[in-house]
């Protein structure tokens, strides 16, 4: 069993400690879903995490889950938990009460508990004398620094080329409400595709990408989301990016860009055999809430799912929508009903039905960093 299923049980577990009379607050909630966005090592793993810390985590049942991993897994799982609740230096009774639970869920001997309970005092961990960590921050850090320490993300390889874009949509919001979804999915089915993300030649994440534009060489952009491509793996290891095109036509895409502002980044292809349409940028000025939007992605991998909705808000950094996406629409495009892209989504609740994308201005704001970056271009 991974590291990665250990942690994510050490986690399960501390959260259930640290907050097992419910206290924890809707803005602590929204932080903790923040920090999973920006520190899960890849979107398995990212998905895993929103779902725990966002559902009612069961303490017994996470303890049986704990019971059932092998000898050295328990041992593995209660070091981490330890590692994370002294974080904070401090070990309340609440939590003791919950670490002799779990040393005997796994196995540890009374001698040996007692034993790191005074290394940790001897380190300056205040031991059963204060009140309860809300800390939830520090437990997060903690758990996946050290599943992160020795990955490293993918290395752009920038084309240095200006990507030319079709011209940004104007106009008055509310234009075409009545507009065909039929049509609209006809528009931009074939600048769509499945983004899979390899680590030698296995499956790693699942994402959806469109494409922006093109370059003087010929050469075509998509545009997705940083955390589908910039999976962090171990040094050496072999990424690789694949764009599945409809009906039948896979892509070996080069990662040409990734912001280190906005969740955004760009893939690169060689000119395609079949036309690849970019995608008019729709600026945010011209949307309204009401007015109907449209998502194509491939959630949890049914590729080409296409779903309707309408602008639910016009919030500071995200627009947000009731379209339905999940894992694997991470990337894809937003659109209108002429097909004009209002965004690029990002993410959504696990439990709720409201989903955020990146408006096409931030877009923008993402291919200057990227002039600026890689200046001087060479056309």
């Amino acid at each position: 069993m991974s590291e990665t299923r250990y942690a994510i049980l050490a986690y399960k577990a501390c959260v259930s400690a640290v907050w097992s009379d419910g206290a924890m607050a809707v803005e602590e909630r929204r932080y903790l879903a923040s920090l999973i966005e920006q520190s899960a090592a890849d979107e398995r793993e990212r998905s895993e995490l929103r779902q725990h810390s966002l559902a009612d985590i069961d303490g017994e049942e996470v303890l049986r889950e704990i019971a059932a991993l092998p000898e050295d897994g328990k041992k593995r799982v209660f070091e981490l938990c330890v590692e994370v609740l002294s974080a904070d230096r401090r070990l309340p009774p609440a939590e003791l009460t919950f670490l002799g639970k779990l040393r005997r869920t796994c196995g540890v001997g009374l001698f040996a508990y007692e034993g790191r309970l005074w290394r940790l005092r001897r380190e300056g961990v205040r031991v059963g004398s204060r009140r309860r960590s809300a800390l939830v921050v520090l437990l997060f850090f903690t758990l996946f620094g050290a599943l992160s320490r020795e990955r490293e993300a993918p290395k752009a390889s920038p084309s240095r080329r200006e990507v030319r874009l079709s011209p940004i949509a104007g106009g008055p919001a509310g234009v075409n409400v009545q507009g065909s979804p039929e049509l609209a999915y006809r528009f931009i089915q074939n600048s769509f595709a499945t983004v899979e993300v390899q680590v030698d030649g296995r499956m790693q994440a699942l994402g959806s990408a469109s494409v922006l534009g093109e370059d003087s060489k010929g050469d075509v952009y998509l545009l997705t989301n940083r955390h589908v491509v910039a999976q962090r793996v171990p040094p050496g290891r072999k990424v690789t990016f694949l764009l599945h095109f409809l009906p039948d036509d896979t892509i070996v895409a080069a990662l040409d860009f990734v912001s280190e502002t906005w969740d955004l980044a760009l893939l690169r292809i060689p000119r395609p055999r079949r036309p690849r349409i970019p995608l008019p940028l729709r600026p945010r000025l011209s949307l309204e809430v009401g007015q109907r939007v449209f998502a194509l992605g491939s959630p949890q991998g049914l590729a080409h799912s296409f779903t309707a909705g309408i602008v639910s808000a016009l919030r500071e950094d995200y627009l947000q929508t009731d379209a339905t996406v999940d894992s694997g629409s991470s990337g894809g495009p937003l659109v209108d009903a002429d097909g004009r892209l209002c965004g690029v989504v990002t993410r959504a609740h696990v439990r709720k039905n409201f989903a955020f994308a990146v408006y096409a201005d931030t877009v923008m704001q993402a291919l200057l960093e990227r002039r600026k970056r890689q200046e001087p271009f060479v056309d």
